[in-house]
């Protein structure tokens, strides 16, 4: 798998400074980011890839989370007032502002009980906070300055971790009784995100490191697997759990590092851009977006896969990709006619974007199956009309088929590829 750049949108300039924290409405790719050099919260559209609004009156904005649940709220620390702003994820009205302490910034949310942790850089400590009301539950002071922190649904804590001691605190959801601490990280523990799925590979943490490092822990006993360099100081890191695989937001010198769950390796270094450390990840989507605080634009990446990859990974029983020759590109749908091609496939397998219900090539009848996912399209073998779940002869011989281009906007042949020859 490979991470491909489908484009940038464009966000509101700054003289200086930049972007923290940023999350993903799951169930409609809408993406907030605290824009901390303008006080503000921008907020992209998922489906057009643009800046949708901006959300005003967040003083220097830190932590931001998005709840996945049937009333989503976004919740945004304005460091600069002390304040939580609550929203309303689908209309994005301001529903309420909460005093939680001078310097809020890491947040972590229970859905068993609608309650969210907000930890404090200037105070040092934890408060468990009723959104609903406004009311804090409960506080507890911690042994140094917090960093990121997160909800561990199986047992029922949050983790929060701390600058120095370099350390990571489990405390009680219920009261935030603190309950264990995992000591001996490497200096300055920051991102933290949880691999929570048992049928594959366990429940582990990853706690990116100040110090050029990402530790693996084992949530079962709490205790270290493994270590993982990386090439320099990070902040917030998502686990993609469809590919098994982490991505590492480096500012310095400005790359994504991707990280394999099953070898616990860099196997993708990606350039970003100087300064860019905030980033939000689109489970739903596979789609990382990367915050370039130089250009003031937000790069969005998609997960690309080979064939036996997507039929390994992808529920979709649709989704298949065989043996394919020639150039392949897909257009968006109804959703996205604006756009430069976005897709391009060359040789056996080798896709770049996963959107679409993608074809499959019975190479021995020279018959391509196509399943476009909305709208109509054209296609540039024969020039065509394809409707779903039809097939599409392609002409030529078997190391001479011509190319297949799908577009909503009509017939039209891709260029052909240096080399254009089935693999072994």
């Amino acid at each position: 798998m490979t991470l491909s750049l489908r484009g940038r949108v464009p966000l509101p300039e700054h003289l200086s400074g930049g972007f923290d924290h940023a999350d993903v409405l799951g169930a409609t790719g809408r993406v907030f980011v605290a824009h901390t050099a303008k006080d503000t919260v921008e907020v992209i559209d998922g489906e057009r890839l643009a800046l949708e609004q901006t959300l005003a009156g967040c003083p220097e904005g830190s932590g931001v989370l998005c709840t996945q649940d049937e009333r989503p709220r976004v919740f945004a620390a304005a460091r600069g007032n002390g304040t939580v702003l609550v929203f309303d994820a689908n209309t994005c009205d301001l529903l309420r502002g909460i005093e939680v302490g001078p310097r809020p910034n890491g947040l972590a949310w229970d859905p068993l009980r609608g309650q969210l942790l907000v930890a404090d850089v200037e105070q040092h400590d934890a408060r468990l906070v009723d959104p609903g009301t406004g009311t804090c539950v409960a506080t507890v002071g911690l042994s140094g300055r917090p960093r990121w922190c997160v909800y561990d649904s199986p047992r029922d804590r949050f983790l929060v971790n701390i600058r120095e001691p370099a350390c990571m605190i489990a405390l009680s959801a219920d009261n935030l009784q603190p309950l264990c601490r995992i000591d001996g990280l490497p200096n300055g523990p920051h991102g933290v995100d949880l691999d929570l799925d048992l049928d594959k590979t366990g429940q582990r943490a990853f706690v990116a490191c100040d110090a050029a490092m990402v530790v693996v822990i084992d949530l079962t006993t709490d205790r270290e697997l493994g270590r993982i360099p990386i090439s320099g100081e990070t902040d917030a890191i998502w686990w993609n759990p469809r590919a098994g695989r982490l991505y590492v937001a480096i500012g310095h010198p400005g790359v994504i590092e991707v990280i394999d769950g099953a070898s616990l390796s860099v196997v993708e270094q990606v350039a970003t851009q100087e300064g860019a450390h905030t980033t939000a990840f689109d489970r739903q989507r596979q789609r990382l977006y990367v915050f370039l605080p130089q250009s003031c634009h937000a790069a969005v990446y998609e997960e690309a896969a080979s064939g036996v990859e997507l039929d390994r990974r992808l529920s979709d029983p649709t989704s298949r990709f065989h043996a394919m020759t020639g150039a392949l590109k897909v257009y968006s749908g109804r959703n996205r006619p604006d756009l430069a091609p976005v897709y391009r496939c060359v040789g056996r397998g080798r896709l770049t974007h996963p959107l679409l219900h993608t074809p499959a090539l019975d190479d021995s009848r020279n018959v391509c199956n196509v399943w476009p996912p909305g709208g109509d399209y054209g296609v540039g073998a024969g020039a065509q009309k394809v409707e779903q779940g039809s097939s599409v002869s392609r002409t030529g011989a078997r190391h001479r088929q011509s190319h297949l281009a799908v577009s909503r906007r009509g017939p039209e042949k891709c260029p052909r590829p240096a080399r254009n020859r089935l693999s072994a």
